[in-house]
């Protein structure tokens, strides 16, 4: 068990290394990560059940899941930060710049779930328009938020 998760009361009884500050970061990232995909394929079985995989509006419904769940995970991974820097000995710029360069990672990884698949697609050029439109979304929400 990492170190950073041994709490009482609020009282650590060891300081986190900034090991344990980026293995938390990653634990947080992942389940966020987990939840998107999820919802994302909920979506598409729900759309070819109604025969309307990859339409517009089953699209549009796979990055409002992938946006809510990166907005999720965005405050997740903020709050670890705002926690580490109030109730740890760590560096704050360099937790910061783990939060960063973690925050960046997740966002590639996120967008990764909705990128068009052009080999699987049948409708890959729709996919492509969408993804160019939507995906700077994610951009802005991680600039605003940080």
């Amino acid at each position: 068990m990492s170190a950073y998760l041994i709490a009482v009361d609020d009282t650590m009884f060891t300081d986190p290394t900034l090991d344990d500050f980026a293995d938390r970061l990653d634990d947080s990232i992942e389940q966020s990560l987990r939840a998107a995909g999820l919802a994302v394929r909920g979506i598409q079985s729900n759309a070819i059940l109604r025969s309307a995989l990859d339409t517009t509006p089953a699209l549009f419904a796979e990055f409002d899941a992938i946006h809510r769940q990166f907005a999720i995970g965005v405050d997740n991974v903020l709050s670890q930060l705002d926690r580490a820097i109030q109730k740890s000995k760590l560096d704050r710029s360099e937790v910061r710049a783990i939060t960063q360069e973690k925050l960046e990672k997740y966002r590639e990884q996120i967008k990764d779930i909705f990128r068009p698949n052009v080999a699987s697609d049948a409708l890959g050029s729709q996919r492509r328009s969408i993804a160019k439109q939507e995906l700077p979304k994610l951009d802005k929400l991680l600039v605003d938020r940080i």
